[in-house]
Order: C-alpha cells, then sequence, then structure tokens
C-alpha cells in the first residue's frame, strides 16, 4: 500500500509539473522556478489516479496513518492549489510549539519555608489521596506527544518511539530539552529525593516524540503521533503543544482518534489575549488552561469559553531532564495534571468510555475560578465522590449539585524558594547556558545531519567510544576540564597524548581529536543563542559528548548473565523488563553461550544479542530498553551526576579523569564485577 500511495502521489505532481493534463488549471511558465514549501497530501481521494501505478517515488515521503495514506511534499503554492482543485486534501506543513514556560526565580533567598507548599498542584485539586490508589486489571496507557521523555528511575516508560527523521532513540538522553519529561513527571513520577511525585503512580507512560530540541514540531509529525496512538490502542492523548492554525488534516486525526475511543487532552496556550491554540480548539479534544498559585487563572493562560477546564501550570515543580528538579510553568503542565487526572479516574472502571471521563472531569471541576464563562478548576476529590451516580448527558443542574470548595491559594515565593534552596540546586551546574549546551550536546552523536562526504560522525560512530568507551570517556573528561580552566588550561596535551594512544584510532586512519576540533569549531547549535567558541563553553559541549558516551557503556556493553535469564518468559513483551524467549531464533544456544562465556570470565554484551534474535535489526529491544535490567541506566545516571554534578569533589571542573571518582568505580571500570563490564 505504501509503494502504491506513493505512486499516486508522484502522478498527480507530474500532472501538475508536467503536459498540462489539468485542464481546469492553466500551466504558468515560471511555476517550476517558484519558491516550494513542505505540505501534507491526505490520500483519501486518490483512487481516480489508479493510472499512476507505475511511477515510483521515494518511500521516505509517505507513511501509513492509521486507515489513511499521509504524504510530505515539497510544492510550490500553485502546485497546491491545483491539487485542491482536484478534491485532493493538501495543506501546508506549519509548525507547533510547546505550551511551557520557564519560571525565573526572584527569590534566590528564601529560607526552607517553601517546603511545605512543594506538592501545592496535587493539593490545589484535591488529588493526593489518589495517588497510589491502584486498581487491579490493566493501567491506562497514555501516550504523551512530546519532546520525549528521559530516563529516571520513578518515571517508568513503556515505549519510546519518535517520529523526528534521521534520529535514533536513546531513552537516556531522548528529551534533550527537558519538556516531555517534566509533562510526563506530571503524570506518573513517584516521588523521592529527586523526582516529584505525580498524579497517577499506575498510568503507564508512552513517550511519543514529536517535538524536536526546540520544542517545536511539524502538522506532519503531530498527525503522524495521533495516528501511532490510534494504532497502538492508547487511552488518553496528552498533546501540550499548540498552534493558531486550523488544520483539516489535523482534525480528521482528532476525530480519528475520538472515534476509536481515545480520550484527547491538549494545552489551550499561554497568550491571555489569544484564542484557544488548535488541537485543543477542536471539539473532540479536552482544552485545559493554566491556574496559579492564588487560585486565579493564570496570568500568562488563554481563558474565556473555549477552555474547558483549568489546572495548576504556575511555578509547579517538576522532573528535571536527568535529575533533581526545577519549576515550570504553562498550560502544558496543566494539560499533563489533567491527563493524570483522567487515568486516575478511568482505572475505576475501563468499561466506561471517553465521554464520560471527560464530562465527568469538567463537570465536578471548580467554578469559582471562571464565574464568568462556568469553567472550572479540576477537582479530583469531587470527581471520584460522584464517580457512581454522574450519568453522562443525563445531568440534572438541580440535583447532585456539585458544592464548591474554597479554591486554595499559596505563596508564590515560597514555592521558587523551595527550587533554589534545596538540594535540587546542586544537581545543575550554576551557569544555566552551560548547562544548556551540555545537555543539548548529549544527543549531537546520534544525529545523522552530520554525516557527509567529510565529516561521517553518525556512520562510523564517532563519539560512541565504540573503540574503547573508558579511554574515551577518559580523553573526553580530561579535555573539557583543560577547556574549562580557560587559559590556565591546556588542551594540547591531551589533544597530544590522545595522538599517540591507539584506543582512540580506528584503521581507517580517524583520529579522535580530529573530530573533537572539528565539532568544537563548528556552531552546532545555533537554536540555543549560545557562543559556541568559548573555552568555557568548549567544556560543556565535550562533556555533552561524554554524558552520551556513559549512557552507552550501559545500554550497549553491559554483559548478559545467567542471573538476568533466570525470569526469561515465553511470550509476551520486553517491555516488561524480562527477557522474552519468542524474540530468539534459538533460546537454548544463547543460554548456553551465555552460561560457556560467563564461566570463562568473559561474557555476551547487549549489544551483540541482535546476534541471537529473529529479527537480527531488532537487537535495539534489548539494548536500548531502559525496562530490561533497567539498573542499568540507574548506573549511568550516576556517572553522569559524578561527572556533571556542581560542588562535588569530583566534578570535570576541578579534577582530571584519573583524580575523579569514577577512576576507582567499580560500576565503570569493571574492576570487581567483571561479569558485569568490559
Amino acid at each position: 500500500m505504501k509503494k502504491r500511495t506513493a505512486a499516486l502521489f508522484l502522478a498527480l505532481i507530474m500532472s501538475v509539473q508536467g503536459t498540462g493534463s489539468v485542464s481546469a488549471q492553466p500551466m504558468d511558465s515560471n511555476l517550476s522556478f517558484r519558491p516550494k514549501a513542505s505540505y501534507l497530501i491526505m490520500g483519501q481521494d486518490l483512487d481516480k489516479t489508479e493510472q499512476a501505478m507505475g511511477y515510483a517515488m521515494e518511500e521516505n515521503v509517505s507513511f501509513p496513518a492509521g486507515n489513511k495514506e499521509i504524504a510530505a511534499v515539497k510544492l510550490t503554492e500553485d502546485e497546491a492549489e491545483i491539487l485542491k482543485n482536484m478534491g485532493v486534501l493538501v495543506e501546508e506543513d506549519v509548525i507547533f510549539d510547546a505550551s511551557s514556560n520557564a519560571v525565573e526565580s526572584e527569590t534566590k533567598q528564601k529560607k526552607e519555608e517553601g517546603i511545605a507548599t512543594e506538592k501545592w498542584n496535587l493539593e490545589a485539586i484535591h488529588g493526593e489521596a489518589y495517588i497510589k490508589d491502584a486498581v487491579a486489571g490493566e493501567p491506562i496507557k497514555i501516550a504523551v506527544l512530546d519532546s520525549g521523555v528521559n530516563y529516571r528511575e520513578n518515571l517508568p516508560v513503556q515505549e519510546h518511539v519518535t517520529v523526528l527523521e534521521g534520529m535514533e532513540s536513546n531513552p537516556f538522553f531522548e528529551d534533550t530539552s527537558g519538556h516531555g519529561t517534566a509533562v510526563a513527571s506530571l503524570i506518573a513520577s513517584s516521588k523521592d529525593e529527586e523526582s516529584i511525585q505525580g498524579i497517577n503512580e499506575d498510568a503507564a507512560i508512552y513517550s511519543v516524540q514529536v517535538l524536536d530540541e526546540n520544542n517545536t514540531g511539524t502538522l506532519e509529525g503531530i498527525v503522524k503521533g495521533i495516528y501511532w496512538a490510534i494504532d497502538n490502542d492508547m487511552d488518553i492523548i496528552n498533546m501540550s503543544f499548540g498552534t493558531q492554525y486550523p488544520s483539516e488534516i489535523l482534525e480528521k486525526a482528532v476525530e480519528d482518534a475520538w472515534d476509536a475511543g481515545i480520550l484527547l487532552v491538549a494545552a489551550a496556550g499561554n497568550d491571555p489575549e489569544g484564542n484557544v491554540q488548535y488541537p485543543a480548539a477542536y471539539e473532540e479534544v479536552c482544552a485545559v488552561g493554566a491556574s496559579s498559585l492564588k487560585g486565579e487563572i493564570a496570568s500568562e493562560s488563554v481563558r474565556g469559553k473555549d477552555v474547558d477546564i483549568y489546572a495548576p501550570g504556575a511555578g509547579i515543580l517538576v522532573n528535571a531532564p536527568l535529575f533533581g528538579t526545577q519549576v515550570e510553568g504553562g498550560s502544558s503542565l496543566s494539560c499533563a495534571m489533567v491527563s493524570g487526572a483522567a487515568s486516575l479516574l478511568w482505572e475505576k472502571d475501563t468499561s466506561r468510555d471517553a465521554s464520560y471521563i471527560r464530562a465527568l472531569l469538567e463537570e465536578t471541576a471548580n467554578s469559582g475560578i471562571d464565574p464568568e464563562y462556568g469553567k472550572g478548576l479540576l477537582d479530583v476529590e469531587q470527581a471520584m465522590e460522584e464517580y457512581d451516580s454522574f450519568v453522562l448527558s443525563e445531568r440534572d443542574e438541580t440535583e447532585n449539585e456539585t458544592v464548591e470548595k474554597p479554591l486554595l491559594q499559596y505563596d508564590e515565593a515560597e514555592v521558587r524558594a523551595l527550587w533554589l534552596h534545596s538540594d535540587h540546586q546542586s544537581m545543575i551546574p550554576n551557569d544555566i547556558g552551560g548547562y544548556r549546551l551540555m545537555y543539548r550536546a548529549c544527543k549531537f552523536p546520534d544525529e545523522k545531519k552530520f554525516n557527509d562526504e567529510t565529516n561521517k560522525l553518525y556512520e562510523n560512530r564517532r563519539f560512541h567510544g565504540s573503540k574503547n568507551y573508558i579511554a574515551t570517556l577518559q580523553f573526553l573528561v580530561n579535555l573539557a576540564h583543560e577547556y574549562y580552566l580557560k587559559d590556565a588550561g591546556n588542551p594540547d596535551k591531551v589533544y597530544a597524548t590522545a595522538k599517540t594512544n591507539p584506543q582512540l584510532q580506528c584503521s581507517d586512519g580517524w583520529h579522535m581529536d580530529d573530530d573533537i576540533k572539528w565539532y568544537l569549531n563548528q556552531t552546532i547549535f545555533p537554536e540555543l543563542g549560545i557562543d559556541e567558541t568559548t573555552r568555557h563553553n568548549k567544556a560543556y559541549k565535550i562533556m555533552g559528548a561524554a554524558v552520551h558516551v556513559a549512557g552507552d557503556v550501559y545500554a550497549h556493553r553491559t554483559r548478559v548473565t545467567t542471573a538476568m535469564l533466570s525470569n526469561a518468559q515465553n511470550t509476551g513483551s520486553s517491555s516488561n523488563g524480562y527477557f522474552v524467549k519468542s524474540d530468539f531464533t534459538n533460546w537454548s544456544k544463547f543460554v548456553t553461550d551465555v552460561t560457556n562465556k560467563e564461566n570463562a570470565g568473559q561474557g555476551i554484551e547487549f549489544r551483540e544479542i541482535g546476534n541471537y534474535l529473529k529479527d537480527v535489526g531488532n537487537n535495539r529491544l534489548y539494548e536500548d530498553n531502559v525496562n530490561v535490567e533497567s539498573w542499568r541506566y540507574s548506573e549511568a545516571k550516576k556517572v553522569v551526576q559524578d561527572l556533571i554534578k556542581n560542588g562535588s569533589a569530583y566534578d570535570f571542573r576541578t579534577h582530571g579523569f584519573n583524580q575523579s571518582v569514577l577512576r576507582s568505580l567499580d560500576r565503570l571500570c569493571g574492576v570487581k564485577h567483571t561479569y558485569k563490564f568490559l
């Protein structure tokens, strides 16, 4: 079907660009010289072009979308208009923005009095009593369409998928902006010293990456993400982004999701003078506005009759990308609060449908926040109390009337003080610009766009430590340390050492130091607006690559042991954390080889599991699955903390690799636990 549809698309385009066979629209002689833009074409009306079956088109311009076919193509405005006149659904591929605002603190000297209000967002919706109210049966499946969700021990993700072209999905640094991780943490994170408390620990989170490192996405990607959710039987779709432009294709996708029984929740937007953005503006979507700590509509939130419900969205503590927490605001976070609350209600009785859950949430909300339009603030407790008595579409306004509770108010400065006064502050370097640069650089080794004839960084797996992980990590940390010292440092001595180290060279003649020099002298991340050429920022760029290597050590080089295989399942999915025998060509041989190599003091690494699978190309089913032996990523995170934890005795800013705690870490160097690592 994919090739057939692609052929049909090509035929349409050729009919526009060819000899003028579309008589309804005269051809312009200058048509081919006009600028082209990206458009989406929905193939629901393309059967008329069956004669085009013989044409070929590259497969990467179309993708399956439920029972529809959609292609992204380059067209001029005239070409797009011709197709529209033929009855084909054609739209320009617009940009979506995440609906959140980073909160800048103004109260750096506040004391610990703010700790009491750390969970103000849960208190404001009366949801604290239900966060661990687990019920029997399958958890509610929530597709978080966002910038990705990074691995955190207290925030399990069932599956990671991406619609972004040219990117691999590594759950350790999938989310380079931190937006998706923050959103997911409000839904399902469990509490510890480095993580916040989410609203429903039992929710099943699926990370569907549709936004890039700038928190922007395209219409093509959003639609593709929605259809992925349909095809994979999601219960809820969380969309913490929006655009001011309506779209027939997006609306059709939303309608298909609603018809499939999915509850759609989207951020209303952050412009108090503007309208509810799309997709939140569509009737099938629950549009969520933001409330403040004062029990009012947040000053930056969209408001009005088209908002369906409000939830806390200003000055909220969320999980930071790697570890620790941070304060953010915006209707993105309000959207997540509603999705989490919906999952709490729905898991009580999965026979209920999306219409029931949505109506229950909206009609039990506290309308005191918006008396003009009667739209309310999310109230989990009230929804739970009315769960059994609530009757969809038959509710009598004179009966079971919700008793409005007083809206809770908080001191805004206290919540901000919590972030700045607590130990969480030490998890992120004081130089936030440097940290942003470092974290964006974490994903750089997996970006295929840096893979041309002169610089095959991706194809040759450079910056991945594939020659020797420990030697690569040592080189990177030492080099970053020297650059960070600015004029007092001496990077040349590190380069000289690397040049003679065979563990940093490959047979094709490339040297790690040559690649690093190219990398440091380029502006790789212009979207950050940071001068990447200063020695200070070069240090952070290098540490981004070091973080990537640390993650790869555990994802790919961890050794499989017989102990890991003891709970293997005959059938099922590896997403539950176990090896699944049915994935393997010969499970018995795999067990035998693991046993023999373990007894010989060697081992089979995770990157070698693909050699035993029925689908060899699917080896990352285990390599990059954080649920399979999840301690791999827990240990990787500890290593990263030791590398960049500001104020620590072992920090690349103050020590080189040989002086750092990493030198003696069994978990990294394999001194004692040789059965786990090389």
